[in-house]
């Protein structure tokens, strides 16, 4: 900061300029960082900030030649004044990449909105669009950028957040050019089922998509069935994910975390890929409130998973499967049954698996290494299993405790991969061991966590 604040020629070089980390610096020490720095960098292409606090729009309009920027993606912060508003003026003609939360209400995907179709060539250009609601949980810290809407929204869900943007890009676009997008992550939202779809179909050239991230609810407006079935709902009514599938034809990787009122298409909409999916990252969700169906846990994940090896066993190189239960708005560990993991044996290609598994006993135990005998290409596995004690740090004798725990298993899937060697690295709980020299002990390895979560499944979004 120091050096880039004092040298304006060394300034001039910058066309990348990133901060990934909350800074432990006053917000008012970054703030005038930003305001005496951005106008000193004309060859700036790539501005990412992914980081608390979160960056103002007044900070973003430093920018020397927002007409040089490919690369938007942006922790803002966004207020309901004249400030934060003023983003629908601006405009970056050769944005290629555009990351955008947290929104937190649709209302400000409005401005977004604006500002991508304030130019023609940001609609030609723009490759890659992520829209999300919430900031990363290792940046929901407190800011002095606090940012919210000074009208918040009667109902307690939004779910505008589709017309709010895509509904403002066409009718912003008169010649209604469609964005021909390869990356889109909508992260977050509540849509309004076949409704909310032909908007964004309107809007996005959805066959060029090849890398998609889905995470969100989509609603008919009704809190319980019998509200539906008094106001004459239809639990069968197209819902968002049935038409997307078979448009989707270009598809490699997907992220969802995706749950429906009273029905479930996700298995289906897995089938209707035609594409077969390289990476898949899915988390299957348990809500009775939400199910019309009396379907079972076990079944439920039954249903994921063979849709799943079914369509993309032979293709898949990335997965990452995990359960939750949805209780008082908090995510809660669920395990996968037994059958569900045994099934995903079929999946022979995986260079990288990330699962969910019940509590130690001799069946998972068994589960875990028929899986990994099959999957001879496997080289970084994770199983998570929040029953066992992350006792680590804490006291001698469990250190001592957990260090024979983690050996015995490490060694057991080792040797459950064989005659196959290809197994490298093995995370359990928040460590990973590096098993890639055969004959010599597994050694933890210090500040790998993101590197090898990218090879279990890579995101696509900054």
């Amino acid at each position: 900061m120091k050096t880039l604040r004092a040298d304006k020629v060394k300034a001039g070089y910058v066309r990348r300029f990133e901060c990934l980390n909350s800074m432990d610096l006053p917000d008012l020490e970054i703030r005038q960082f930003v305001k005496d720095v951005f106008p000193r960098m004309p060859n700036l292409a790539s501005l990412v900030w992914d980081a608390s606090p979160e960056i103002t729009v007044d900070l973003v309009q430093q920018i020397a030649r927002p007409e040089y920027i490919e690369t938007l993606c942006l922790d803002l912060a966004l207020r309901n004044d004249k400030v934060s508003r003023s983003i629908a003026q601006m405009a970056f003609p050769n944005l290629r990449h555009l990351t955008i939360r947290p929104y937190l209400s649709s209302e400000f995907l409005v401005l977004i909105a604006k500002m991508v179709s304030n130019s023609s060539d940001t609609i030609k250009n723009l490759r890659a669009l992520y829209l999300g609601r919430e900031l990363h949980l290792s940046h929901e810290v407190g800011s002095g950028f606090a940012f919210a809407s000074m009208n918040p929204s009667q109902s307690p869900v939004d779910d505008q957040a589709i017309p709010a943007f895509f509904g403002t890009l066409l009718a912003k676009n008169p010649e209604k050019i469609k964005l021909r997008l390869t990356h889109l992550g909508l992260d977050g939202v509540s849509v309004n089922g076949g409704t909310d779809f032909q908007i964004l179909d309107q809007a996005v050239e959805l066959e060029t998509i090849t890398h998609l991230k889905l995470a969100g609810t989509d609603m008919i407006g009704f809190a319980t069935e019998d509200e539906v079935r008094v106001n004459g709902a239809d639990f069968n009514s197209v819902r968002f994910v049935q038409p997307l599938g078979p448009k989707l034809r270009k598809l490699q990787s997907l992220e969802i975390d995706w749950s429906e009122q009273f029905v479930n298409n996700v298995p289906d909409f897995f089938r209707d890929l035609k594409h077969g999916l390289q990476s898949l990252s899915v988390i299957i969700r348990s809500n009775i409130a939400r199910s019309h169906s009396d379907m079972a846990w076990n079944q439920h994940c039954q249903s994921y998973v063979d849709s799943i090896t079914m369509s993309h066993c032979r293709t898949l190189k990335q997965l990452a499967i995990d359960g939750v239960e949805e209780i008082s708005f908090k995510d809660v560990y669920k395990p996968l049954p037994m059958r569900a993991l045994l099934t995903m044996q079929d999946c022979v290609n995986l260079t990288g698996l990330s699962v969910s598994a019940p509590s130690p006993s001799p069946e998972s135990n068994n589960a875990i290494d028929k899986i990994l005998h099959c999957m001879s290409q496997l080289r970084f596995f994770h199983l998570r299993n929040n029953h066992t004690k992350p006792y680590l740090g804490q006291n001698v004798s469990y250190q001592i405790e957990d260090w024979i725990r983690y050996k015995h298993s490490v060694e057991s899937f080792i040797n459950a991969q064989l005659p196959s060697k290809s197994l490298s690295y093995i995370k359990l709980e928040d460590h990973v061991f590096d098993v890639s020299v055969r004959n010599k002990p597994a050694v933890i390895r210090e500040g790998l966590l993101r590197w090898f979560d990218e090879n279990v499944f890579t995101p696509w979004e900054v």
